[in-house]
């Protein structure tokens, strides 16, 4: 697919990666929350077809898609949806190999993981789910270190925060973990309120 080929070239520039506020994050999730997948998809493939080397366009289609596939219940588009997901981690990867230090880089690359994860817990890979559950917390740890103001990154650790500690029972009594729901439901606020890309599901998932 386009997004691997395109990273995999030694002899593309890399342009800077755009801030959220400079996309068309709104629009995207307006076009999702009104179901207006098709629409939402053409978006994503206008942000590629105008620079098939930056990260942006394939992180908007892994969103939509993976909007479509748990609103619809149906897992036809899992396949485009994982190399939508597999495009942004090969591009993240050669962007830090080529010393991209921003918080987007990391967001997006951590953001991919979490995809992988929730898909993961979907289909009862408990395992999968923890590793990728862990990784996409690295990656988005690195991105608030960078950048506190990164709030799209708040919804994937302050639910990663809270389940993980939701469900570790006696070890959190034993003091083995760390109890950090609060702290979950805290970075959640902060992502509803301030969020460009993920408000909303930062709202749903507080309710």
């Amino acid at each position: 697919f386009l997004g691997t080929a395109s990273a995999n070239s030694s002899s593309i520039s890399l342009l800077p990666l755009r801030p959220i506020e400079e996309l068309p994050a709104r629009e995207l999730l307006d076009l999702v929350t009104r179901e207006r997948y098709d629409l939402a998809l053409n978006l994503a493939d206008s942000l590629i077809q105008s620079n098939p080397t930056s990260v942006e366009g394939y992180f908007f289609k892994l969103t939509v898609l993976n909007n479509r596939v748990i609103d619809y219940e149906d897992q036809s588009d899992l396949p485009e949806m994982m190399n939508a997901a597999d495009s942004v981690v090969t591009m993240c990867e050669r962007r830090i190999e080529n010393g991209d230090s921003s918080a987007l880089v990391r967001l997006y690359r951590g953001s991919a993981e979490g995809f992988w994860m929730i898909h993961d817990l979907r289909a009862g890979n408990y395992i999968d789910a923890i590793i990728h559950g862990t990784r996409a917390a690295g990656w988005l740890e690195d991105a608030v270190k960078i950048d506190s103001a990164c709030y799209d990154a708040y919804i994937g650790l302050g639910n990663y925060y809270y389940y993980k500690s939701r469900h570790s029972g006696v070890l959190i009594s034993a003091g083995i973990v760390a109890d950090r729901r609060k702290e979950g439901i805290k970075l959640l606020q902060l992502g509803s309120e301030r969020g460009l890309l993920t408000s909303l599901a930062a709202k749903s998932s507080l309710a």
